[in-house]
């Protein structure tokens, strides 16, 4: 079975930078151990200062690369985090929401479920 890319969607703006890292480093560490890629957008290659359009535009194009997307807390009070949502449903790609427990998201990943139950 190939394995899945799962986008990390987290909060960024106004937040400590480091501990974005840490968090997006652990989601990603959690995720690999069930046998997905995790793809980190705070890895997508531009400097920490670039303009916030330019973070999203790299950001997108890594979300259309993958088979889905991982909500981190927080994610409804970011305007970055409610854009790669609405393009991931829309898309419809598997979309786990930061409260479900990572053995439901292993199930998940192994049935391909998407959002809405849609295959």
């Amino acid at each position: 079975m190939e394995k899945k890319r799962i986008y990390i969607s987290l909060p960024v703006t106004g937040h400590d930078l480091r501990e974005r890292r840490d968090l997006a480093a652990g989601v990603a560490r959690a995720l690999e151990a069930l046998g997905a890629e995790a793809v980190n957008p705070l890895e997508n290659g531009l400097p920490e200062g670039a303009a916030w359009l330019e973070h999203m535009r790299a950001d997108l194009r890594l979300l259309l690369d993958c088979d889905g997307i991982l909500l981190c807390d927080g994610w409804e009070e970011s305007r970055g985090c409610r854009v790669e949502r609405g393009l991931a449903a829309g898309l419809g790609l598997l979309v786990f929401p930061p409260d479900m427990p990572f053995d439901e998201v292993a199930r998940e990943l192994a049935r391909g479920r998407r959002e809405g139950g849609r295959p």
